[in-house]
């Protein structure tokens, strides 16, 4: 009788409320260090982006992207019109080049720094190959061209869109001011962001 009431009157409720409270405290170390592990992975992926991915890299692919949005807003079936390629050629300016440049520029010292190389100045052409139809609806094949003005300073790159040839079709001055506004003033602005949708859209 004895060895049965000692048994009975085991406190088998402390054993196991106790068994659960360790439990509690060991699933919030698991998700202490889970939380620490995703963080540090964040931060060794933040990093690795920021350094493997130049801005030079994600200006050209804006170059790329802005001439394309242009081009296709020129067809005469905007939504026939399919982007097969690009290519991007960027080359520094002849001395012929820099002296027009500096004459065109109202402002004298920015003349100035184009003429003596303490801004370089480059030339972007970006050429899109493409397919649209034509007043037939017949797909045709056919090669458009954007060609930048960019101004390399220390803080970042200064892109201008100059001229865009599109089938036989030139424009330039007002009219391809019209047409571009001011799209083509954002692209040397590359942030974090920027890099991480160039990240997912062209090395995923």
């Amino acid at each position: 009788m004895i060895s049965i009431q000692s048994v009975s009157c085991f406190p088998l409720h402390k054993f196991s409320f106790r068994i659960g409270l360790n439990f509690t405290y060991g699933d919030r170390d698991v998700r202490k260090k889970i939380i620490i592990i995703i963080a540090v992975v964040l931060l060794a992926f933040s990093i690795i982006v920021d350094v493997a991915i130049s801005d030079e890299s994600v200006e050209k692919q804006n170059l790329i992207s802005l001439c394309s949005n242009l081009t296709k807003s020129m067809m005469k079936s905007p939504s026939s019109y399919v982007f097969d390629g690009s290519s991007a050629e960027i080359r520094e300016s002849t001395s012929a080049e820099k002296e027009d440049k500096a004459t065109e520029t109202s402002i004298g010292r920015l003349a100035d720094s184009i003429k003596n190389g303490q801004i370089q100045y480059n030339i972007a052409n970006i050429y899109i190959e493409y397919e649209a139809a034509n007043s037939f609806n017949a797909l045709l094949k056919n090669t458009s061209l954007c060609s930048y003005d960019v101004l390399n300073t220390k803080n970042n790159n200064s892109y201008s869109l100059m001229k865009m040839i599109v089938g036989s079709d030139t424009i330039m001055g007002t009219d391809l001011d019209m047409i571009v506004g001011s799209k083509d003033q954002n692209i040397g602005n590359v942030g974090f962001i920027d890099k991480i949708k160039y990240f997912f859209s062209n090395v995923l």
